[in-house]
């Protein structure tokens, strides 16, 4: 899942390591794909690459 990457590599190589999530397809992600790539990115302080 997306927060098991971000809490597995987030910060490693003394913090050079930054994840950011991202949509694959923005023309094919639903709505609901959308605001929870949104929620989950702003619970952790993260951006979202489209």
């Amino acid at each position: 899942s997306q927060r098991e990457l971000y809490s597995r590599h987030h910060g490693a190589a003394d913090g050079r390591i930054r994840v950011w999530l991202g949509i694959r397809q923005i023309m094919n992600a639903t709505d609901q794909l959308l605001l929870e790539t949104r929620n989950v990115a702003k619970e952790l302080k993260t951006g979202i690459h489209m």
